[in-house]
């Protein structure tokens, strides 16, 4: 008699949590000066959001270290790097975040017609394609090439930088409003004995 067993590896840990306490900070985030950008979204002009918005900023740093510690088993301080908002329900294209070890998404605003954050399998491109059936994907949630997440004021979203991620329009009007922010970490890493220092 054989026995069967599947194991999950290398899985990717992404946090989704909601603030109990409502920012006065939002209100102004949401008039903050906008341009549109090439993806025909607003963003808004000061690309460094976050300094402005100290109560904010201090929330966003404490579940991002407590991200870093808990799901990448990381005990480096990190800081928020680069801050800005976008005002949109447009697509934005899959990328990644470069120069950068924890991504988030903050959403300042949204409502029930706000199209959702989509990550994609980082292994997807050149995958060898076959016959399927729906039904074998339904209870398989590893096998699935995309994870879609719902947005809702107040919902922070963090994710390692290299993740793929976007934003498929659908098709509705929106009020939707995100703040999206880039870390590096606040003291050196790395060894210098080993060759992996950085400063």
């Amino acid at each position: 008699m054989s026995s069967r067993e599947i194991n999950l590896l290398f899985s990717i840990p992404v946090s989704s949590t909601i603030s109990n306490n409502f920012f006065e900070e939002n209100k102004k985030i949401l008039i903050e000066n906008y341009s549109h950008n090439k993806d025909g979204n607003l963003i808004s002009d000061n690309k460094f959001l976050l300094n402005q918005y100290p109560n904010l900023k201090n929330w966003i740093l404490d579940e991002v270290n407590l991200y870093a510690r808990n799901a990448m088993a990381c005990e480096d301080e990190v800081r928020v790097t680069q801050s800005w908002s976008i005002i949109s329900n447009n697509n934005l294209h899959f990328h990644q975040h470069p120069n950068s070890v924890i991504s988030g998404a903050y959403y300042v605003n949204a409502d029930e017609n706000s199209s959702n954050l989509v990550f994609s399998k980082p292994y997807t491109n050149g995958q060898i394609l076959w016959n399927t059936s729906e039904s074998l994907y339904e209870n398989q949630d590893w096998l699935w090439d995309n994870i879609y997440f719902k947005p809702s004021t107040g919902k922070l979203i963090l994710f390692p930088s290299y993740l793929n991620h976007g934003v498929i329009s659908n098709q509705k009007e929106s009020n939707r409003c995100v703040l999206s922010f880039n870390t590096w970490f606040v003291n050196p890493i790395g060894s210098i004995e080993n060759l992996t220092f950085l400063d």
